[in-house]
Parts: C-alpha cells; structure tokens; sequence
C-alpha cells in the first residue's frame, strides 16, 4: 500500500501497472528459447536451489516493461516470494531482449 501513496505523487498508481508474469517454474521463458538451452538452464537453476545456496528464478521477458528494470524485477521477485525469509537468499535474474542486440546481429550476419 506504501507503494501506491508515493505512486499517486508520480500520478500513477501500483494498481494500474501491468500484471507480472506467473511464476510458474524456476524459468519463466516468454522469449522462446530453444528447448536444449531451456533445459540446460532449468538444471543449472535446480542445482542451485538443491544446495541451499539460493531460491532462484529467471524470465526470460518477451518484451521491456513500460516501468523501470528496477522496480519491474522488486514486483516480480515480491509476487514470486523469492527467497527464505531469515536468509534473504532470493535471486531473480531478468533477462530482456534489445531491439538494439538484434539489429547487430542481424547487421553481423548479413555482412558473412
């Protein structure tokens, strides 16, 4: 509730941002990953949380949030409940594409 307050200074309000995407595995992949690297990170991720080093996630965002990278990754690591409450052992990485990346690859590709 804090958050809306402070938000209606700004003019906007935390209920009209756009909803986060489910949490529904440890990766979250909007992107489209080829299935070989979708389950080769699924394992790493697994193996990370198996050891009792972290709770970790990744999504893999189709496109940039209307919001800033920060406090898009706070609302999704907050409705995802990532983490240990006493060990504050969340890690949430948040991948997303640049229009930017794709274009030099695409430049690089057609120079080959």
């Amino acid at each position: 509730m804090p958050h809306c307050w402070l938000s209606l200074l700004s003019g906007v309000c935390a209920a009209a941002l756009p909803t986060v995407p489910e949490a529904t595995g440890l990766l979250v992949d909007q992107g489209g990953l080829e299935d070989s690297h979708r389950l080769l990170l699924e394992g790493s991720l697994r193996e990370i949380q198996d050891s009792g080093r972290a709770q970790d996630a990744v999504l893999l965002n189709k496109e940039r949030p209307d919001e800033s990278l920060a406090e898009y990754t706070l609302r999704l690591a907050e409705a995802g409940k990532l983490g240990r409450a006493r060990r504050e052992d969340g890690l949430l990485i948040v991948l997303v594409p640049s229009v930017y990346a794709a274009l030099s690859r695409s430049a690089r590709a057609s120079k080959e």
